[in-house]
């Protein structure tokens, strides 16, 4: 993610929503803390919907985007994980 965002010339203020795979609560607080973002730009649904699998970091865009917390025009980085192993991330503009 932070490749990604260098690479962009943003840091992860600039970036509106991070959309993570809802597989587990705490990979989402170590993400946060990473990263230095706060809990509003980061849902956690998995309480809500369960894990999701490949589809929960999707499922967290439609509920940013349902509570107004995503416009066009902003950023969104997804991020899920792969057989513990694989850590994909997409920015978008959205």
């Amino acid at each position: 993610m932070r490749e990604l965002l260098m690479e962009n010339q943003l840091s992860p203020n600039d970036v509106s929503m991070f959309c993570f795979s809802q597989y587990a609560y705490a990979n989402i607080v170590d993400l946060r803390k990473l990263l230095g973002i706060d809990e509003s730009r980061s849902l956690f649904i998995g309480n809500e919907y369960g894990y999701t699998g490949a589809s929960s970091p999707f499922i967290a865009f439609y509920e940013a985007l349902s509570q107004g917390s995503v416009k066009r025009g902003d950023y969104v980085m997804f991020w899920t994980i792969g057989a513990g192993s694989q850590n994909i991330a997409v920015l978008i503009r959205y």
